[in-house]
């Protein structure tokens, strides 16, 4: 299935996806904890690629390529801490593997 068929939508208070099945994922953003990336080794012919928000009360899966991630990776550059070195290490990963690019501070 096209990535781009995966919507994010952000505003003030929350980011979603909204899934080609019509369901949709949820995350507020005073709840979000973690920001992870989530690669496979499924590439080139499927997604190996995904956004793994982690909250309280919710979260997204995201595939790379839905639409909207470039406005979310620049939302999520924003968060203090955001480590572009990781995310950079994740994009060219091809194995199975989880790299955390952001943790919320208590």
């Amino acid at each position: 299935m096209p990535e781009s068929l995966f919507v994010i939508q952000m505003n003030d208070f929350e980011v979603s996806c909204h899934r080609p099945d019509g369901t949709i994922e949820r995350v507020q953003w005073d709840d979000l904890h973690k920001v992870s990336i989530l690669t496979t080794s499924d590439g080139p012919w499927a997604t190996d690629v995904f956004w793994l928000l982690h909250g309280e009360q919710g979260g997204c899966a995201i595939p790379q390529g839905a639409t909207g991630d470039t406005e979310l990776l620049e939302r999520l550059q924003q968060l203090p801490g955001f480590d572009n070195k990781v995310f950079m290490d994740a994009l060219g990963n091809h194995e199975e593997a989880i790299f955390t690019c952001w943790e919320r501070q208590l």
